[in-house]
């Protein structure tokens, strides 16, 4: 391959079989969906006091 012009690469990745990758991982996918929940309520309340100070 190097008379080809390739070059060797190596690369490190997570074990995706270890306990521990799998606990990271679920607690990076509890953590995202905690985000997801929350993404729209900052423009809810917004939205809420909005309306309220529009009424007075």
């Amino acid at each position: 391959m190097r008379e080809r012009g390739y070059k060797e690469v190596r690369y490190w990745v997570p074990d995706l079989t270890s306990a521990e990758f799998v606990q990271r991982i679920r607690q990076e996918a509890t953590a995202l969906n905690a985000a997801d929940g929350r993404a729209g309520m900052a423009e809810f309340l917004d939205e809420i006091q909005a309306e309220t100070l529009a009424e007075h």
